[in-house]
């Protein structure tokens, strides 16, 4: 079966719009000046990663971004969300890239939490909340979470040692485009194939994407996808050797490789309105 990007160049570049968001969830953290390290690392990395998302992604194409917002809100004691606004003046949309930023944002912010304090972490529901061609005004908002403050961790007392990580993740998908996967019809490709190749590039490219906490070198991934009646559910194995946690590397070949399946089958999901109304993330997890 041919892969193929899909030829934009008969579009207009218009303006355009995406906003994304995605939930942290996790136990009782109560050093607030951890968890506000962790929040400005995240909000960080979604910005640095929406605007490479077309680097790492092999199906996106390069667009010239001209705004990022990103902030958390508080959701409950226990819950956070993070929501990542991009614009463009571009042939394509601006989605795919916010959904990037979002996870690895994501990604960072558990990153952070996890080798600082050990807490029991999950990432939820990753969706695109808005897009539009036109762009309206937004409002500005603040709060005590976005303020800007990274710590850089030291990992230098920690030795070298022989890790491994095994995370799952689940992407929701309609039956109709669950069927053109398992027959191999999707216009793109061998939507299988080239995630399972996509999540064992990315858990290679940790070092670039979360900045100051990841020290660790991968030698071995295994990504495994299954169609369920409902989506598809991933798990990837990733083993690896240094001073941080291979956990990270982990949750960048899952959510890669989940967003992939997204952007190779997303003009099956769409609705008339070009939106997602039925596609999402659901959750990101570690198993062990």
């Amino acid at each position: 079966m041919e892969m193929k990007m899909v030829d934009i160049s008969g579009k207009e570049d218009i303006p355009r719009m995406a906003i994304a968001e995605g939930c942290l969830v996790f136990e009782d953290i109560k050093e607030r000046k951890i968890l506000d390290a962790a929040l400005s690392l995240g909000r960080f990395t979604a910005i640095m990663t929406t605007k490479l998302a077309w680097r790492y992604m092999p199906f996106l194409h390069p667009i010239a971004i001209t705004h990022i917002k990103t902030e958390y809100q508080k959701i409950d004691d226990n819950v956070l969300k993070l929501m990542t606004t991009a614009k463009t003046v571009a042939k394509t949309g601006v989605e795919m890239d916010v959904l990037f930023g979002t996870l690895m944002g994501l990604i960072a912010s558990w990153a952070y939490l996890k080798m600082t304090t050990r807490a029991s972490i999950m990432i939820k529901g990753i969706r695109v909340v808005a897009k539009k061609k036109g762009i309206s005004e937004e409002k500005a908002t603040r709060s005590g979470l976005n303020e800007v403050s990274i710590p850089v961790l030291n990992l230098s007392p920690r030795k070298p040692e022989e890790r491994q990580s095994i995370v799952e993740g689940f992407i929701r998908l309609k039956p109709a485009t669950l069927e053109l996967i398992a027959k191999g019809a999707v216009e793109k490709g061998d939507v299988v194939k080239v995630s399972r190749a996509v999540a064992v590039y990315m858990a290679k490219q940790a070092d670039d994407l979360v900045p100051f906490i990841v020290d660790i070198t991968v030698h071995h991934v295994e990504p495994y996808l299954e169609l369920k009646k409902r989506g598809v559910r991933a798990r990837v194995m990733v083993q690896g050797r240094g001073r941080g946690d291979v956990i990270i590397a982990a949750l960048i070949s899952l959510g890669s490789l989940l967003l992939n399946v997204w952007d190779m089958v997303k003009p099956y999901e769409k609705d008339k309105r070009g939106l997602y109304p039925y596609t999402e993330i659901e959750y990101m997890r570690e198993v062990l």
